[in-house]
């Protein structure tokens, strides 16, 4: 399970590299595109907290969840966590690369690279309504251990 695919060509690239068939391949994003060589599942809005984040999904029965660089754009991540923590296998493994942020100098500076990104280095322009649609919520490499940690995950 990729959480937080976006356009899912990483997703794809790995469930290549892993020599699994697209049906085992899952990749979720709250923005619907098409998927080639893996499942999409979408996620709902965030604002609605009466559905399941996962809800298609059986307990224990993902082996790998991987989220790159999404997390600190996650308003309810303590829910998506015991959601994460709900589908993945006893023996599974969850791989995240996040920011370590832990001042207001290095927000901004990240805040002003998604800009760029989502603005003028993509073509086309990757999210159109950045400016109004934007957040972030950084935390230090100890506050996601933390996090993740009181959410039954396992550093190793």
């Amino acid at each position: 399970l990729d959480y937080g695919c976006a356009e899912g060509s990483i997703t794809a690239q790995l469930g290549k590299q892993l020599q699994l068939p697209p049906e085992r391949v899952i990749g979720a994003d709250v923005r619907v595109i098409a998927s080639e060589g893996f499942t999409f599942i979408p996620l709902a809005a965030e604002t609605d907290t009466t559905q399941s984040v996962l809800p298609s999904i059986r307990d224990g029965s993902i082996d790998l969840i991987t989220a790159a660089m999404v997390f600190h754009h996650v308003t309810n991540i303590q829910t998506v966590l015991l959601e994460l923590r709900r589908v993945i296998s006893p023996r599974g493994a969850l791989v995240i690369r996040e920011h370590d942020c832990s001042d207001s100098e290095e927000a901004a500076f990240l805040d002003i690279t998604h800009g760029l990104y989502s603005l003028a280095w993509s073509s086309p322009v990757e999210w159109p309504d950045f400016l109004s649609e934007y957040a972030a919520f950084y935390r230090s490499r100890e506050q996601w251990d933390e996090l993740i940690t009181s959410c039954g995950f396992t550093r190793v």
